[in-house]
Formats: C-alpha cells, sequence, structure tokens
C-alpha cells in the first residue's frame, strides 16, 4: 500500500512539473515589464486572478477529456459537442496562436543572441538581423531531428534555465529596493491581461498529462493544481526581484523598457552593474526562449501533419518547418515591438478563446443536449455564465486594445 501511494504521488508530482514547465518559460519574462506597470499589489492580485480562471476552465476541460470520447484533443471535442464550424474555428485558432508565439520567440530570441554574443566581444563581426537569423536556422535542424533530439537538448536547456533563474534571484537579492514595490497604477491593469494569460497557458498539455496519469481524476486535478501553484510561486519571485531592484519611470525604468519591447532580463541586464547578474540574465532569456521555442515549435509542426493528414516523412516536415519559420522570421523583423503584439494577441485572443471560452460552450452545450442537464446545477450555471461573460469582456477588450494602438501608430 506505502508502495502504491508513494508510486501515485510522484506520477502526480511528475504530471505537475510537466504543467509548470509548460507555463514556465517566455510568459516570464514578459511578465515583470507589463505586470511592474501597475504595481507589485496590483500585479499580484493579477496573477491570483488569472490563475484561478485558467485553473476553473482547466477543470472543464479535464471533465470534458475525462468525459465519452477519451483520449481526445481539443479539436475534436470541439466537434463532436458544438459541431463543423468549431473544429474548423479551433483549427484556424490554433494556428494563430502558435504563430503569434513563434513570432515572439525568434524576435526576442534574436536580440538575446545577440547580446550574448555582444558579451563575449564579438559584435562587429555579425549584423543586427544575424541573432534571429541563427535562433532560426538552430530551431530549424533541432526540430527536423525528431522528437528524441529536442528532449535531448531541452533537458540541457532547462537545466540552464533554472541554474540561471536561481543565482540571478539570489544575487538580486543584494539590489533590492523595497521602496519600488510601494508603487501602484490601475490604468495599466487591464492591458496586462493577456499576458498573465498566456503565463498560465497549459490546458493543451491536459490529455498528454490525463494519459500520463492513468486518466485519474483526482491525480489530474492535483497534478494541474500544483503545476500551476508552483508556476504562481515562480513568477511571484521573479515579480518581487525585478520590480524591486528597477524604478517604473527613468532611465531604464519599466515604461521605458516596455516602449522599446525589452523583457525582465534584459532590464536587470542593462541596470546592473554586477557583472554575474548581466550574464544570469541573458542566459536566463536564452534559456527560456529556446526551451518554449522547440517545444512549441515541434508541436506545431505534429499539429499540422497530424490536422492535414501528412505522413511525417523529411520532405513534408521541411515544407512545414520553413512554411513556420519563413514568415514568422520576416513578421519577427519588420513589426516594431512585435514581441509583447504578439503575446498580446496569443494570450488575449487566441488562449482566451481555445483555453476558456471554447471549453465553456463545450460544457454547456454537453449538458444541454444529453440526459445529464439536470446535474448541472444553478450555481453551475451561473458560474459557466460568468466564466462565458469574462471571456468575452477579455477579447473584446483586446481586439480594442490592439485597435487602438493601431490606429494611434497610424495616425
Amino acid at each position: 500500500m506505502h508502495i502504491r501511494n508513494a508510486l501515485k504521488l510522484k506520477s502526480t508530482i511528475g504530471g505537475a512539473l510537466l504543467i509548470s514547465g509548460s507555463c514556465i518559460g517566455i510568459g516570464m519574462l514578459a511578465l515583470p515589464v507589463v505586470t511592474g506597470l501597475s504595481g507589485f499589489f496590483l500585479s499580484t492580485l493579477l496573477l491570483i486572478g488569472a490563475s484561478l480562471y485558467m485553473l476553473s476552465t482547466a477543470y472543464l476541460l479535464v471533465e470534458l477529456d475525462l468525459g465519452d470520447h477519451p483520449k481526445a484533443n481539443i479539436i475534436t471535442l470541439a466537434e463532436h459537442t458544438l459541431g463543423s464550424w468549431a473544429k474548423i474555428s479551433t483549427w484556424i485558432t490554433y494556428l494563430f496562436l502558435f504563430y503569434c508565439l513563434m513570432i515572439a520567440y525568434i524576435a526576442k530570441g534574436g536580440d538575446i543572441f545577440l547580446l550574448i554574443i555582444q558579451h563575449v566581444g564579438l559584435a562587429d563581426y555579425f549584423p543586427e538581423y544575424f541573432g534571429g537569423l541563427a535562433l532560426t536556422a538552430v530551431s530549424f535542424l533541432l526540430i527536423f531531428s525528431g522528437n528524441q533530439v529536442v528532449d535531448l537538448f531541452n533537458r540541457i536547456f532547462v537545466i540552464g534555465l533554472f541554474a540561471s533563474f536561481l543565482i540571478l534571484i539570489i544575487i538580486g537579492l543584494k539590489e533590492f529596493e523595497p521602496s519600488n514595490l510601494q508603487y501602484h497604477d490601475v490604468d495599466y491593469l487591464l492591458p496586462a491581461i493577456p499576458f498573465a494569460i498566456t503565463a498560465f497557458g497549459f490546458h493543451n498539455m491536459i490529455p498528454t498529462i490525463s494519459d500520463y496519469l492513468d486518466r485519474d481524476r483526482r491525480k489530474l486535478i492535483s497534478a494541474i493544481v500544483l503545476g500551476a501553484l508552483i508556476a504562481f510561486c515562480v513568477y511571484l519571485v521573479w515579480n518581487i526581484t525585478v520590480q524591486a531592484a528597477v524604478t517604473v519611470g527613468g532611465s531604464n525604468g519599466l515604461k521605458e523598457a516596455f516602449h522599446k519591447g525589452l523583457i525582465g532580463t534584459e532590464i536587470l541586464y542593462f541596470n546592473s552593474h554586477n557583472s554575474l547578474i548581466k550574464l544570469s540574465a541573458i542566459y536566463l532569456s536564452f534559456f527560456a526562449i529556446i526551451t518554449s521555442l522547440l517545444g512549441q515549435g515541434l508541436a506545431l509542426v505534429d499539429f499540422i501533419l497530424d490536422g492535414s493528414k501528412l505522413k511525417g516523412n523529411n520532405q513534408n516536415r521541411i515544407t512545414i518547418l520553413l512554411s513556420i519559420f519563413i514568415p514568422c522570421y520576416i513578421a519577427a523583423h519588420t513589426i516594431p515591438s512585435v514581441f509583447f503584439i504578439a503575446l498580446g494577441l496569443a494570450g488575449g485572443i487566441a488562449a482566451v478563446y481555445l483555453f476558456c471560452l471554447l471549453p465553456i460552450l463545450m460544457t454547456w452545450s454537453k449538458y444541454r443536449s444529453c440526459s445529464c442537464d439536470s446535474t448541472l446545477s444553478l450555481s453551475g450555471k451561473f458560474t459557466l455564465a460568468g466564466l462565458l461573460t469574462l471571456s468575452i469582456l477579455i477579447i473584446g477588450y483586446e481586439i480594442y486594445h490592439q485597435i487602438s494602438n493601431h490606429t494611434n501608430l497610424l495616425t
């Protein structure tokens, strides 16, 4: 009995680490900048709210995944519960989400690669576009090589990510200015919502984690809650580190960093005089971006292969990789501040639709179309209605926000 409980606990912890690992990545790099503009207290409330919101919709996906269609992905679930229109819209939104994320990875990853080259004194030998081009080429080759190669390099990069993060936190404590944490500005809270949502976007992992945990509801929910809690704690510590070390206004402050399209680690790099902090900051950025890029890139290739019913031969993989990396590289190097634009679109529109609005609609449709309608209590209906309203408001706000920003740029 003790051995069985130990194995059950081990698998649950393993599932939780997979969940937290899928959260912690590029979202962590953007959070201290966009959340820091509203201040530490308000940004902490935002992270709590975003985590609870995403956990609620994740629970709906768990119930759908464990329902009548075992081992079904979100596209299959959408088709079974809502019809062919949902399948098509899910397909399109999935592609939109992944392409936005890939553009963000390449755009900021290229900048970080150039910082590394500059740090080792070789910046004069390479043009500005070399960073993004080199990152694109390396990612292309690794993803083309397949799952095993990506898994090997990803493990190395994850070790580097956590080592850089721990060094940065430990040393960064010495540069804390507690007074910086007293700042607050509610006007910057709403624009930060999409980035907080992206930071807790683990829902595409649920079918995989479900199989990993033998479709045990209790273990699956425990793993999801624990994984989200781990991610929240990492974000909280990271927010404290950056916001306590950097002022909001002034030269190289958070506002200036946001307008320049800089991320949290770049702010520390340009503000700190400690060489070890500078080194840890740029390598944390690189490892966070490359692990996210490889994982999402591999998932995108498999998604297109599966959805198009194509064979996974070399010719098809090369064609798909070219169709991903060429347009993403061009967008990453032609659109100003594309990193924050891409993450805003990904979190405020695509992720909310796929991971929040769609599960709500599927759950409502499931209980309306079957004899189990009575099992959905009045409180459950009010909860779904509340989540539905919130999801529509977030998507509506982000569309308005993006249109307003682009209108201001044109005028």
